[in-house]
């Protein structure tokens, strides 16, 4: 493998284990020297780089995170953290993972990126982040915009929020029709006799 007298070893490019390193010595004589010699290539950790980068402002949109693994040995999982707890995991590249601001609340939070390899071996990063207010996620269920009304009609609404709600109102041509206060789900009524 070699004319000169030295020769490198790379572990990043070998798999871990136990080896046996044989050197043969040649002079011009032709007599002929050798030497054996064990060595270990010991597992090593998986080289990680992550595209998140927090925005200057809190984060109020949904961000996709793209993690790029690789190393001496395959990844076997890469997982991903908020705060200490696990939200996702991810096995197979594309490492990605979407961070949605509306499930955490408003203040600064820490990712974790956990990247495991067949070596057993884990590679972590941390990047803080900071979430801002999102406003709540709302869904009509027995209303749509094909309905037509010839009879009283219930509906309902149901409100999905980051924090807690305190109020849900629903108002038909600028009037209120129904009103509550601290709660998430709010039944109304829409009567035809009330509309043009």
């Amino acid at each position: 493998v070699s004319s000169t007298d030295t020769y490198t070893i790379i572990p990043a490019e070998t798999a871990p284990g136990t080896y046996t390193l044989d050197i043969a010595v040649e002079d011009v004589d032709g007599d002929v020297g050798t030497l054996s010699a064990d060595f270990v290539i010991a597992s090593l950790p998986p080289e990680v780089s992550i595209d998140f980068v927090p925005p200057a402002e809190p984060m109020t949109e949904p961000q996709l995170i793209t993690v790029t693994a690789g190393g001496q040995t395959n990844i076997t999982g890469v997982d991903f953290a908020i705060n200490g707890i696990s939200v996702a995991t991810d096995n197979e590249a594309p490492y990605e993972f979407t961070l949605d601001p509306f499930t955490l609340p408003v203040g600064d939070h820490t990712l974790e990126v956990s990247v495991t390899n067949a070596g057993g071996v884990t590679t972590g990063i941390e990047q803080a982040f900071s979430v801002g207010s999102v406003p709540p996620q709302l869904s009509i269920t027995g209303v749509n915009a094909d309905t037509v009304l010839s009879e009283a009609l219930t509906g309902n609404v149901l409100a999905v929020g980051q924090s807690a709600i305190s109020e849900v109102s629903v108002t038909a041509n600028g009037a209120e029709i129904a009103s509550g206060t601290d709660v998430d789900t709010l039944d109304f009524t829409l009567d035809p006799v009330d509309f043009a």
